[in-house]
C-alpha cells in the first residue's frame, strides 16, 4: 500500500494502475463513488489531479487486516485549485483535507503495491 501512496505523491498514473488487481474496490467518501480494477483507477486518481487539486497527495490512514483480505483508508489533501470534481470553484485557494477514501483488496495480491505493510 505505502507504494501506491507514493506512486500517486509522485503524480506517477501508471505506476498506480499497474498494482491495482482488476477486483479492486476503491471508495471516494467525499464523493460517493466506487472505482473498480486498474482502468477506473486510473481515471479516479488523473481526475483528482486534473479537476480537483494539482498539489493533491495522500495520507494513509487505518490498515485492517483479516486473513487474506484488507481495508485501507486514506485522506487527500491539497489546494484545491481546480473547478471540478464536483466541488465549487475556488474562491481563494488553500491546502485543505479534500475528501477520504478506502480501497479493499486481498493481502494475497500478486502486485507489489497493494501489500499490507
Amino acid at each position: 500500500m505505502r507504494s501506491c501512496i507514493d506512486a500517486y505523491n509522485a503524480h506517477d498514473t501508471a505506476t498506480v494502475a499497474a498494482m491495482v488487481t482488476e477486483d479492486a474496490d476503491i471508495r471516494d467518501m467525499a464523493a460517493g463513488e466506487r472505482f473498480v480494477g486498474p482502468a477506473e483507477v486510473r481515471e479516479f486518481v488523473e481526475r483528482e489531479w486534473r479537476d480537483v487539486a494539482s498539489d493533491a497527495r495522500w495520507e494513509l490512514g487505518q490498515v485492517l487486516v483479516d486473513g487474506e483480505a484488507f481495508a485501507a483508508e486514506w485522506v487527500t489533501s491539497g489546494t484545491k485549485d481546480r473547478a471540478g470534481g464536483g466541488f465549487p470553484p475556488p474562491v481563494s485557494p488553500s491546502r485543505s483535507t479534500l475528501s477520504r477514501s478506502a480501497y479493499c483488496g486481498r493481502a494475497s495480491s500478486p502486485r507489489p503495491g497493494f501489500t499490507t505493510t
